[in-house]
């Protein structure tokens, strides 16, 4: 009889053990998420304010060599915006629309109207120890006026 209560003690301590565990890795969890939804209304915030400012909402944007209607006066050059890693959906979301904004702002302070031939790649790499991917969005053009 003893044995069986020493086997119901430690089978107790080991439900006790995973669902403290369980409870602890949803805390980091939260955590993460909270984390990322914290980042990603900073990064609103302050892109919202940056393209208010930098007149960028003016830059018409197309994934043709040319602007069908428009003649392009004049080639200024490469145009690139890098996103900072994205671990996470919610992130990558973000990391895209950094990426685009910080094209059209180096666009903008290059004197562009337009960018012309826009592409967009995405480095993924997986980070040692994790199996989360973590994804790095590029964003390149020609700047033009137009």
């Amino acid at each position: 009889m003893g044995g069986f209560i020493l086997f119901l003690a430690i089978v107790l301590l080991f439900v006790l053990f995973i669902w403290g565990s369980r409870s602890c890795l949803r805390g980091k969890i939260n955590k993460q998420t909270q984390a990322i939804e914290n980042r990603t209304a900073v990064v609103k915030a302050k892109t919202a304010a940056a393209v208010a400012a930098s007149g960028v909402q003016n830059i018409l944007s197309v994934t043709t060599p040319d602007v069908p209607g428009r003649e392009i006066k004049k080639v200024i050059g490469l145009v690139k915006g890098i996103s900072g890693p994205a671990t996470r959906e919610q992130e990558f979301n973000l990391a895209e629309t950094e990426a685009y904004y910080n094209m059209l702002k180096n666009a903008a302070d290059m004197g562009a109207n337009g960018i012309v031939n826009i592409r967009v790649s995405t480095g993924t790499y997986q980070m040692q120890g994790s199996q989360w991917q973590v994804a790095q969005l590029v964003y390149t053009g020609t700047a033009v006026l137009i």
